[in-house]
């Protein structure tokens, strides 16, 4: 995101990225003239010592500031500066679909677990033994004292 940014945020990178405008000129031994709104102007390739036309990129506000590209060095610039971003941009949707997932499954299981052991708390032994309880307290009109007394003399 950063790389992205600086290439964006130079003074000229956004002109260059939005406001770029394609003008046919003509190459004779690595020099190329084009015209843009009556104004005649030049390039240099170095590299290019061939004759014909050839496509100069241009800013409208400054015609005689003109760039020359070839398919590669376009698909490299692209892939260089919006690669990474797209890549980035997949990890974070795939982070979120992640955690989505994570988060329903936990959802799904803690229903599942809570539903399954409902009504499985406490075994038969505890159970008679608390229903056991239940009734002492009942026959001796709720004192304490007197269920511990009748358990004592059994």
């Amino acid at each position: 995101m950063a790389f992205f940014a600086s290439i964006l945020l130079t003074p000229g990178g956004w002109q260059w990225w939005m406001d770029a405008q394609a003008v046919q000129g003509t190459e004779q031994n690595g020099i190329i003239s084009y015209s843009y709104r009556g104004t005649t102007n030049s390039i240099d390739d170095p590299n290019s010592f061939r004759t014909g036309n050839r496509t100069v990129y241009l800013i409208p506000s400054d015609p005689s500031n003109a760039e020359l590209h070839n398919a590669g060095n376009l698909i490299l610039d692209w892939g260089t500066t919006g690669g990474p971003l797209l890549l980035g941009t997949g990890f974070v949707i795939a982070g979120f679909i992640r955690k989505n997932q994570n988060s329903r499954k936990r959802r799904q299981a803690a229903a599942n677990s809570s539903a399954a052991s409902f009504g499985m708390g406490l075994d038969s032994e505890t159970v008679r033994r608390l229903i056991e309880g239940q009734k002492a307290h009942r026959r001796n009109d709720g004192d304490p004292r007197r269920t511990a007394q009748d358990q004592s003399d059994n």
